[in-house]
């Protein structure tokens, strides 16, 4: 849950996908990846503003992330 809340909350931030990547010391096809994955879950949508893609959260994306933020708190009590 870690590394997907780790990811969400970058974008959430405005990162770049490279930037979540060098910042977590991941890949950038793991990045892709979960890119990938959110995208076709509509968790996250492509913004097209420069020659770089970004990504934002949906609505969708925002309360999974406030999801995941419950869990690893829950988790965290343990």
């Amino acid at each position: 849950f870690l590394l997907l809340y780790k990811i969400l909350y970058g974008i959430k931030k405005g990162a770049y996908p490279s930037q979540i990547a060098k910042r977590l010391g991941i890949s950038k096809q793991l990045i892709n990846y979960y890119l990938k994955r959110f995208l076709s879950e509509n968790l996250i949508e492509k913004e097209f503003r420069t020659s770089f893609t970004k990504y934002k959260l949906t609505e969708k994306g925002q309360e999974y992330l406030k999801k995941l933020k419950i869990k690893l708190k829950k988790k965290r009590k343990k």
